[in-house]
């Protein structure tokens, strides 16, 4: 089994003749969520590894050093798949099979103590056991604090398509020419509800929206979509009670169009969901909010906001800040998501055995993807005090099924 070995700057190496790679594969890791509304009680964030390539990665790490954290104003909690080195306050991770272009996504949660103020900093490193001409992307340091009270958004989107099987997502493929469904999430960790969303989505190179939806304008091109609701109350995930049409977080669906003259197989880029609350100038209280003024738009999920279901955004800066009637938000850098829409050629038809059931059935399901959260559906190896795991799949979003509203 390979070994770690540290090479300076913080920097991690995964080496040993039994797990040698000539691969080459520039790997970038991003964080995002990295502070805390004033009341909340913490919140769940994200590290995301882009395998740029060319080649495919057999083995990676990821190292958490969390030495310079002010754990009197805010905790980490070690991920339930991560191991912690003795004496130290590290924490190791990894993963295996990330392909060139797939991603590698990593929740951790930071739990608040403490007041309003500056807390320290977290440094993540990623490294693989090939060689990576790109270092400069392999480390990132991010500022954590507590926050004043307010709105925390995250937007979360899966790769295009997914399907839900027994509430757990399955990324599979699209072919040229076809129509398909985008989905993605957005919740509130914060202290203080929402009044209304403003949502901003940017389909990735290749997709057009198919159709228009009612709180919803777009581009001459069909790509971006600007949607406002006045209306959309998201209470902080703190004050989600299970069994109520109050929710904490809101799951949402585009019907697009994939471009006859798409290439296949590719991976289309360039897709984002950008987020922003607006907030009341007397915002109710989260305890007081009724039913009635958290009623969904038509065709919108409630979900809850919880550590289980909300790995934080991995995008870009939401592009929606900045305009006068959205609130500040309490954690901007988690308020956006990239996603791609994974294209194929269909399947050959095929007929159905005698007494099959017929049907279009799901989306077809392609090969796991690289992912984890929590450790769900991982197999662990310890190689030199680092964890490699196997996890099923890519971006790994566990809703609680007694939240789940149906689709309208």
């Amino acid at each position: 089994m390979g070994a770690v070995a540290a090479l300076g700057a913080g920097a991690l190496a995964l080496s040993g003749p039994a797990y040698a790679s000539a691969a080459t594969a520039d790997l970038e890791l991003t964080v995002t969520g990295n502070s805390i509304a004033a009341t909340s009680s913490g919140k769940v964030n994200d590290v995301t590894v882009i395998n740029h390539g060319p080649d495919a990665v057999a083995e990676l790490a990821i190292e958490i050093d969390w030495s310079q954290l002010d754990t009197s104003r805010v905790e980490i909690t070690k991920p339930d798949a991560c191991e912690a080195e003795p004496g130290k306050k590290v924490f190791y991770c990894g993963y295996e099979n990330v392909k060139s272009g797939e991603a590698a996504d990593l929740g951790f949660e930071l739990v608040r103590k403490g007041a309003v103020g500056p807390a320290g900093k977290l440094t993540f490193t990623v490294a693989h056991e090939g060689t990576d001409k790109n270092l400069r992307n392999n480390t990132k340091t991010v500022n954590v604090a507590v926050t004043p009270s307010g709105p925390d958004l995250y937007a979360f989107a899966y790769d295009v398509p997914t399907t839900f099987a027994g509430g757990e997502p399955k990324v599979g493929t699209v072919a040229p020419g076809a129509q398909t469904r985008m989905v993605y999430e957005v919740g509130n960790f914060g202290d203080v509800p929402t009044t209304g969303l403003k949502l901003q989505v940017t389909l990735p190179n290749g997709a057009t929206f198919a159709e228009v939806e009612e709180d919803c304008t777009y581009n001459s091109t069909n790509t971006v979509a600007t949607c406002t609701y006045d209306k959309f109350v998201l209470v902080p995930a703190d004050a989600d009670k299970p069994g109520d049409e109050i929710f904490a977080a809101a799951r949402f669906y585009h019907l697009i169009n994939i471009a006859a003259g798409v290439r296949a197989p590719s991976t289309l880029k360039g897709g984002v969901v950008a987020v922003a609350p607006i907030v009341a100038a007397t915002p109710p209280a989260a305890a007081a909010v009724t039913e009635a003024q958290a009623e969904l738009p038509e065709g919108v999920e409630g979900v809850a906001a919880s550590e289980e279901n909300a790995e934080a955004a991995t995008g870009p800066q939401n592009s929606l800040v900045g305009e006068s009637r959205l609130a500040r938000d309490a954690d901007r850098t988690d308020n956006s998501d990239e996603f791609h829409a994974l294209v194929a050629k269909a399947a050959a038809p095929t007929t159905p055995a005698p007494g099959a059931g017929g049907g279009a059935g799901e989306l077809p399901v392609t090969g796991a993807k690289a992912g984890l959260i929590g450790g769900a559906g991982a197999a662990v190896l310890v190689v030199g005090g680092v964890l490699l795991l196997s996890a099923r799949q890519r971006r790994v979003v566990l809703v609680t099924p007694g939240d789940e509203k149906p689709t309208a």
